[in-house]
């Protein structure tokens, strides 16, 4: 009898540890677009009510405990950093100065421009370790919403522009960073709609 109670009890644990290991939201799931196209809880240039400028750091993390997110991350002086799939930044006024994230839903480029408009200037990144092994990144500029949207890479030393575009990662600055990311940025030129951007004319702007 004690026998068929402990197995029924052991069963019973097994079931509630499936059930919570189900219901547990993965920090990938939690994620998902970012609010970008979808706007929960909030839109760019905001992410989970965190807003680069505005958001201070004892803020940030009330907002990650709500979402149930502060297991997944390490908090140190200056920036928070969760499973290498967020990074927030402050300044020395502990405010937030950046906020990273990458989408774990799939947003293109087509989906920003449609919401945001278009954007001010790309840049290419030449990826490229070895001269036999092309690779470049593009990045995508919106002054409006001091925001900057990273593609996936294509092994090219052009980058074929389509609206498809996946964004790999996102980046929200306050204007203060904006302004000294874009003016560090050399390699960029105005965005003249899809198509094909060569590292070489961006090189010549």
């Amino acid at each position: 009898m004690f026998g068929h109670n402990r197995i029924f009890v052991m069963f019973k644990l097994c079931a509630w540890v499936i059930l919570l290991t189900a219901c547990a939201a993965t920090l990938s799931q939690k994620i998902k677009d970012g609010g970008v196209i979808s706007a929960e809880p909030c839109s760019a240039p905001c992410f989970w009510g965190v807003t680069p400028g505005v958001t201070a750091k004892d803020e940030v993390i009330v907002i990650l405990n709500q979402q149930n997110a502060i297991a997944d991350c390490n908090v140190n002086n200056f920036d928070i950093t969760c499973e290498h799939k967020i990074l927030i930044e402050f300044n020395s006024d502990y405010v937030v100065d950046t906020v990273s994230f990458t989408p774990t839903r799939k947003i293109t480029v087509q989906d920003v421009t449609k919401r945001y408009g278009l954007p001010n200037a790309v840049a290419i990144l030449d990826l490229a370790l070895l001269s036999e092994s092309p690779e470049t990144r593009m990045i995508i500029f919106f002054d409006g919403i001091k925001a900057v949207f990273i593609l996936s890479s294509q092994k090219s030393l052009s980058y074929s522009l389509k609206p498809s575009a996946k964004i790999s990662d996102v980046v929200y600055l306050d204007a203060y960073a904006y302004d000294q990311f874009v003016a560090s940025t050399k390699d960029k030129v105005n965005w003249s709609g899809y198509g094909t951007y060569d590292i070489e004319s961006t090189e010549n702007q």
